[in-house]
């Protein structure tokens, strides 16, 4: 959304940019009232921006909580049109009360802006999780479409359509809950009725639609089908290059579900995307999707937070895993799905990190909808299908995955070389292409612009403290959510949650082992003991970069990603974790710089802990600052190294004569020993 700026003679594209986005600054005040509540509100920090709408975290001054504020400047809004068109928002979503719609809290204005107030959804929507991970495990597939379903059948049953269903508007809140909201193209209907607009959004967009035959309610119930979809398969089922031939697809309802696909899932989206909205399931019932069998399946109450980047370990244990339960009732999703894991130490518990129904090399095959059966495949493994074996006399079952993870995990057991670079390679073509390209230089007042930054692709993990000590033992390092972990020398990895309750344990070769860090194997103490002493020193000693995600219900089921990869040089430290992000921290000045190359973006981290994210695209569009010019054109360099060392195999610290101290250490060095209440003097630590 761009913001009609003050008349100029001749203006250039970059000088009008830049009174667009000053304007913009100046309209949204730090304090807003809501005068006909006599409330106000202290703009916090920027959450986004999108159609007529920026996005903003405002704090209640008297209660001190949080909403987000959907702000419009009244310069959008001066044709009659565009006002009736928000004021139909306003009217559809204001009066909405379910546990899985964004809650409208009020609708004001001053003399510069239209405000919306609406439910903060922290965790952004099912479109960021989609980008880092792609496809998703069946159970966390079956978590977030029961929700979808009860939102909708809500929705419908107050002949209300929503009409624009997509991941991107379907929100998670701190608990992982599912709010679906933008109502922007929602309409009502009365018994009967048959809508006639050409509306949506192109991936989602039903048939009957695009043919112009008249809409109702089934075209949610479509939007459902492209969202199982794409959550277990990792694209839109009529995806294509073009937009045409995407709406051919539509209409021609050709799609291809993988030969490994369960038959449920199989079954469950071919009835959701039946060409004829009348084959379908019924209309304002959208418990009658629930009724499927596919529905039977495993299905978590909650969803840790690590699951934005990394999929969750399911704990398969048969005392908290009941059989198969008849569909859900409308009062709530949580009392028929799964039971939280007991606090009670189980040493015995075996954990399971199911891939993703769709191998990204499995044989594709195009099932057009009216004329065939079933899809052939395979459910998810059961308990007795997980490999059990135990390492030396642990009591704690291994984990085989059935085939690599999208996020890059290691498959327990391969030998280097290793395919797998964590998407180092296409990080590093993502980055060439922009520090090789033709773009404006920019101030770095200007990069501090809100409209220069994404915050929707801020990362859900970085390293927030690190500590030296692989002279004699390794790296330890806490990330952003808290949790601890530690590299080894030895090349095994061991991370700690947050609570630290649940310890994670991978050996050379990948395989992860779980145990209650209150009693973890023989073997382990001194590792364990080695990661406490870590956990102590970075607690006492270091201050923690970014802010501090809190714990949540469904977290024992967290999977995190580990330190994979790092080294030092005289500019940086070189941090590479498992789920794909390249964090460098620069000694000079303390700057974070942490790239995504999934969400293919880039975030700075001053010393301050203040974050800018900034897509990468963007950046190669609109330009970018000197300083992040020379940054990135350093992490290109550092990615070729990287690329080259996990080509030859190479896991770990990296050495060469790069490895020098950039500075002098803040902790004096000196020889310890593992001794109780002995404490671990690092050779280097950096904040």
């Amino acid at each position: 959304m761009r913001q009609i700026a003050a008349e100029r003679m001749a203006p250039t594209a970059a000088d009008l940019k830049k009174q667009q986005q000053q304007q913009r600054m100046a309209d949204v005040p730090d304090l807003i009232v809501d005068r006909d509540r006599d409330v106000r509100y202290v703009k916090g920090k920027f959450l986004g921006k999108g159609g007529f709408a920026h996005c903003y975290e405002l704090r209640n001054m008297a209660t001190a909580e949080l909403v987000a504020g959907k702000i419009v400047s009244k310069t959008l809004l001066t044709k009659q049109y565009q006002r009736d068109k928000m004021a139909q928002e306003v009217s559809i979503h204001r009066n909405l009360r379910h546990e899985n719609v964004v809650r409208l809290f009020s609708f004001f204005e001053d003399h510069k802006n239209v405000y919306i107030t609406l439910e903060l959804c922290a965790r952004r929507s099912l479109m960021e999780l989609h980008k880092r991970r792609k496809a998703v495990t069946d159970p966390e597939a079956r978590y977030f479409t029961v929700q979808v379903c009860r939102a909708v059948e809500y929705l419908h049953e107050k002949r209300i359509i929503h009409r624009d269903l997509k991941l991107g508007n379907l929100f998670l809140n701190d608990e992982m809950m599912v709010k679906i909201g933008d109502f922007g193209l929602a309409t009502t209907v009365d018994e009967g009725e048959r809508k006639r607009t050409l509306c949506g959004t192109p991936n989602y967009i039903a048939p009957e639609v695009l043919e112009k035959r008249g809409h109702s309610f089934e075209v949610d119930i479509w939007a459902i089908g492209c969202i199982l979809y794409t959550l277990l398969f990792g694209k839109p089922p009529f995806e294509t290059e073009s937009l045409k031939d995407t709406y051919a697809r539509i209409k021609t309802n050709t799609y291809r579900i993988p030969a490994d696909a369960p038959t449920e899932a199989a079954s469950l989206i071919r009835w959701l995307l039946a060409p004829e909205p009348a084959q379908r399931p019924s209309i304002r019932k959208a418990s009658h999707t629930l009724e499927h069998s596919y529905f039977q399946g495993f299905t978590p109450r909650r969803l840790p937070v690590s699951c934005l980047s990394m999929p969750p370990k399911f704990n398969l244990d048969t005392s908290i895993m009941p059989p198969p339960v008849p569909p859900m009732s409308a009062k709530s999703t949580a009392e028929s799905s799964l039971s939280a894991p007991s606090a009670q130490p189980q040493r015995s518990t075996t954990w399971a990190v199911p891939a993703p129904i769709h191998n990204q090399r499995s044989t594709m095959q195009t099932i057009p909808e009216h004329n065939v059966p079933g899809a052939q495949g395979n459910a998810l493994p059961s308990c007795s299908s997980i490999s059990a074996s135990l390492p030396r006399q642990s009591s704690t079952s291994q984990f085989q995955p059935q085939s690599a993870p999208v996020t890059g995990d290691v498959v327990p057991g391969r030998q280097a070389p290793s395919v797998i670079d964590f998407h180092l390679t296409e990080m590093h073509q993502q980055v060439l292409s922009l520090i090789s390209s033709q773009f404006p230089e920019r101030s770095e007042q200007e990069m501090m612009l809100e409209d220069e930054q994404s915050p929707e692709a801020v990362p859900v993990f970085w390293i927030a403290k690190w500590v030296d000590y692989s002279d004699k033992y390794g790296i330890g390092y806490t990330l952003s959510d808290n949790s601890v972990g530690v590299l080894f020398n030895d090349n095994t990895k061991m991370i700690l949650d947050e609570m630290g309750t649940q310890l994670t344990y991978i050996e050379k070769g990948g395989n992860e082992l779980y145990y209650n860090m209150h009693e973890p194997p023989q073997e382990l103490n001194k590792k364990v003991t080695l990661l406490n002493y870590f956990r102590n020193y970075m607690n006492e000693h270091l201050v923690k970069a970014g802010q501090l995600m809190q714990r949540r219900d469904g977290d024992e089921m967290a999977r995190l990603p580990v330190l994979q990869f790092w080294f030092r040089t005289k500019s940086a430290m070189v941090l590479h974790l498992t789920n794909g992000t390249l964090q460098i921290n620069f000694f000079h000045d303390h700057i974070k710089m942490v790239i995504c190359p999934l969400m293919q973006a880039v975030t700075f981290i001053d010393q301050d802990g203040a974050v800018r994210t900034y897509k990468l695209i963007d950046l190669q569009r609109n330009g970018c600052s000197k300083s992040q010019v020379a940054r990135l054109r350093y992490a290109s360099t550092m990615i070729e190294r990287l690329l080259k060392q996990c080509n030859a195999g190479q896991t770990g610290r990296l050495y060469s004569s790069q490895n020098l101290n950039p500075a002098q250490s803040s902790v004096n060095q000196a020889s310890s020993s593992l001794l109780p209440n002995t404490p671990i003097h690092p050779n280097f630590s950096a904040r």
